[in-house]
């Protein structure tokens, strides 16, 4: 490359500091499309529309009512609280929309059986004679090759779902939740059901939070408008 090209492309990326410092403080959620990566900007403090707290404050409370409302009927309903409240937050970070929702909940049910591969596999390679942690060393490679190379898979493609779905089904399985004497299938079938149903959970929590601050931020925002003075037209 020429220097001539060399700072071409050197201008072609620089930043101004005023549109640095503007993205800092500006906070959003973090919103994915299909082409490329884009943000979905609530109104609040330092966003594009300066929200008092008296408003803001609304958005808060609503999410501890939801927050305790699914503390409320975990019981009932029989999900796994801490599993939901991972989901409710993976919402956010896969995108906001129901699209993504739906590309987490698969990603979670891809690392169950992510983790039962790995445990199966290393089963499988302790009993041909590999010790010393060998065998679970060896079936984590081969799974994670497959579970990075779901990017080409479509809907399977979100991948960040697939780990947090292996690290809490792992969990699952080290808890003391199942019936005395079964088998290791239907352990592996009893964490599956209660990481998946936790998820969905979650997933429609998130979803409702999503609905609902769009929703009132609009109304803000509309509201804001409306009180500005009218322009003064140009002489």
């Amino acid at each position: 490359m020429t220097a001539s090209n060399r700072q071409k492309r050197l201008n072609s990326i620089k930043i101004s500091k005023a549109d640095t410092h503007q993205n800092l403080i500006k906070p959003t959620w973090p919103f994915q499309e299909e082409e490329g990566h884009a943000r979905l900007t609530f109104y609040s403090k330092g966003g594009d529309t300066d929200m008092p707290y008296s408003k803001f404050v609304l958005i808060p409370l609503f999410i501890a009512a939801q927050a305790t409302i699914m503390m409320v009927i975990e019981p009932t309903l029989g999900f796994v609280s801490w599993i939901s409240f991972q989901a409710w937050a993976m919402y956010f970070l896969a995108g906001c929309s129901p699209k993504m929702g739906l590309k987490t909940f698969l990603g979670y049910l891809g690392g169950a059986a992510a983790s039962i591969g790995i445990m199966q596999g290393a089963s499988i390679f302790g009993a041909m004679g590999l010790a010393n942690g060998t065998n679970l060393y060896l079936a984590v490679f081969i799974v994670v090759v497959l579970v990075i190379s779901a990017e080409y898979v479509q809907w399977f493609d979100f991948v960040p779902s697939w780990f947090v779905g292996a690290g809490v089904f792992f969990g699952l399985m080290n808890l003391d939740i199942f019936t005395e004497g079964a088998s290791i299938w239907a352990m592996y079938g009893q964490s599956t059901v209660k990481l998946m149903w936790s998820c969905m959970i979650g997933l429609a929590f998130g979803a409702v939070t999503v609905a609902f601050r769009t929703w009132y931020e609009a109304q803000v925002n509309t509201e804001t408008a409306d009180k500005q003075p009218p322009a003064v037209p140009a002489e």
